[in-house]
């Protein structure tokens, strides 16, 4: 029997058992949106002003490939915003002087680096600058150092000149130093971690360079103070308020016992001489308000 051959299918006409993925129409899945974990994120496409630098970076080593001493202090002056005062460990006491970042026209758009004066004694190596503090009409600073287990007070102008210096100590390093409301008294605590040592209250006078000396006791480790008159100043150790008078004659007595709360451990003051209101925060979280001062 003779059987008529079949036509190829169109499929298969090109000599292939199977036809071509390029002569198959495939139907193409659409591309499914990404996933995002956040907020949808667009690309920016407008051109954008260029940033300015806004951060000025002060460099405490004196060199490059020297280490950078620690910064424990840092404070600007109360009246001229341009100058802070920066303190710490390997005897770094500088003064700088901080150009605005506003470009003058005068200087056609450039702005000045910082400048600086070190207040550095030749004769101390490696001190430690313990306390710093400005005067309220921003004239004078004094540097608290601890060099070798001696404490000395500097007290510079600032445009980086020594006023006056109380040398020799002879106590344990200062831990706080508060200026009096005439800026003519400077107020230093001292205090120390060794036991049975005392800790001491001590008023300076500038310009006549006198000083007058509490001993606080050895149980007696002070945090914190502030002057509450013109002669007068509140202490706390954490355990207790102690009022303190300098009398005219450059005596320091004791005046006052604060009445606290049993759980309270005041830690840190502030003073209101407008209100004659006396704020002692404490290590459990609560913030009294003295009104008898």
């Amino acid at each position: 029997m003779d059987l008529d051959e079949a036509a190829p299918p169109a499929a298969i006409s090109n000599g292939h058992a199977y036809p071509s993925p390029r002569e198959v129409e495939v139907e193409r899945v659409p591309t499914p949106a990404p996933v995002t974990s956040g907020p949808e994120k667009g690309t920016q496409i407008e051109k954008v002003a260029e940033l300015s630098a806004e951060t000025t970076y002060l460099t405490l080593a004196q060199t490059s490939t020297t280490n950078h001493p620690i910064l424990l202090h840092c404070e600007w002056n109360p009246r001229d915003p341009k100058r802070l005062a920066t303190a710490g460990m390997d005897t770094l006491a500088r003064l700088w002087t901080v150009p605005s970042r506003t470009p003058s026209p005068q200087i056609d758009g450039h702005v000045p680096s910082p400048a600086f004066r070190d207040l550095v004694d030749e004769d101390e190596h490696r001190a430690a600058i313990s306390a710093i503090s400005w005067t309220g009409d921003g004239e004078a600073l004094a540097v608290a150092s601890d060099c070798d287990g001696t404490g000395k007070i500097n007290i510079w102008s600032k445009d980086g000149s020594r006023i006056v210096q109380f040398n020799s100590l002879g106590y344990p390093p200062v831990i706080c130093l508060r200026w009096g409301a005439s800026d003519r008294t400077l107020l230093a605590l001292t205090s120390t971690d060794n036991k049975g040592a005392s800790s001491w209250a001590t008023v300076f006078t500038t310009p006549n360079q006198e000083s007058a000396t509490f001993d606080l006791g050895p149980n007696f480790q002070p945090l914190d103070a502030v002057w509450t008159g013109p002669s007068d100043f509140v202490v706390c150790n954490g355990e207790s308020l102690t009022g303190f008078n300098l009398s005219d004659e450059g005596i320091i007595t004791r005046t006052k016992q604060y009445d606290i709360r049993k759980e309270a451990g005041p830690t840190s003051l502030a003073y209101d001489p407008h209100c004659n209101l006396l704020a002692a925060a404490n290590d459990d979280g609560v913030i009294d308000v003295s009104t008898n001062i």
